[in-house]
């Protein structure tokens, strides 16, 4: 008798381990959501419009065949930022990114430097 306790005994804590293992982990914790861009912010029209996501990822939008810019204003200015995008050989020569003096109005690459310079 006292086997066949022991016994059931290990089937019982046998099973219970069995069941716990079984169980989904617990999904990892959320990471705070990135400022979603509005369209009421005039960098991100100018940005938009520019199809600037086409390569560029800026918090949840667009690509990633260029640089990240999710916290390009932690690294540059909104003055570094204006002449990269103007002639971007001129701040880093191995850019492959395309000059966009003359393409950009001034008051639009103001907005798009000080959008992206925010964002840290």
């Amino acid at each position: 008798m006292r086997f066949l306790m022991r016994g059931a005994a290990a089937g019982a804590l046998m099973l219970g381990l069995l069941v716990v293992g079984c169980q989904k982990p617990a999904p990892p914790p959320t990471p705070a959501a990135a400022p979603q861009p509005t369209s009421e912010d005039p960098g991100m029209k100018v940005f938009m419009a520019n199809r600037c996501a086409n390569c560029h990822h800026l918090d949840n939008l667009g690509g990633g065949q260029a640089p990240d810019l999710t916290h390009v204003g932690a690294r540059h200015d909104a003055d570094w930022i204006t002449a990269h995008v103007k002639d971007p050989q001129s701040q880093k020569p191995d850019s492959r990114m395309p000059k966009f003096d003359g393409k950009i109005s001034d008051a639009d690459l103001a907005a798009l430097a000080g959008t992206l310079a925010a964002h840290k």
